[in-house]
């Protein structure tokens, strides 16, 4: 089996090294599995499975999004063609889409909904921290992280009803 970082596909003269997201790792690692403290009990929402889910149609709404404004037309330019082309309501929709799950978010979620499902950068504590304060930390991420989840969950399963 291949390591947890990477996956090897391909033959074996050209191997081919395709590296997961950092949301795939932590899932397989455990970490979106995080129960926290809702109304005097701590509760777990939703399953992994669901998390992960959920954060993997965000990062697509993301990139059709990024997609749209990379792509986006000219407009002081004179058209040639005349009239709206259909790119333009796909990149219109897209970004519209994407702008609705940004504001379903709250600010303490989308920091780190931003930071590891958007930018794949890992969210680490200070190496001055005792170890304690580390551990503490890390947990702290780990439960935003999954409050995050949980909210884009809810988002998506009430887009698609």
């Amino acid at each position: 089996m291949a390591d947890k970082k990477s996956l090897k596909c391909g033959t074996k003269k050209s191997p081919l090294k395709v590296s997961m997201s950092l949301l795939k790792r932590y899932y397989i690692s455990g970490w979106l599995d995080k129960k926290y403290f809702v109304a005097l009990k701590y509760l777990q929402l939703y399953s992994p499975e669901d998390r992960y889910w959920a954060g993997k149609l965000f990062y697509a709404d993301y990139l059709n999004w990024k997609k749209g404004t990379l792509s986006a037309r000219d407009y002081e330019k004179t058209l040639v063609d005349g009239g709206m082309v259909a790119s333009d309501w796909a990149v219109c929709h897209a970004s519209e889409a994407f702008r609705r799950v940004l504001r379903h978010l709250s600010k303490q979620s989308l920091t780190i909904l931003h930071k590891i499902v958007l930018e794949e950068q890992d969210v680490l504590a200070p190496k001055s921290l005792p170890s304690r304060e580390r551990s503490y930390f890390n947990h702290e991420i780990k439960v935003q992280l999954c409050r995050g989840l949980d909210e884009l969950v809810v988002f998506y399963k009430n887009k698609l009803r």
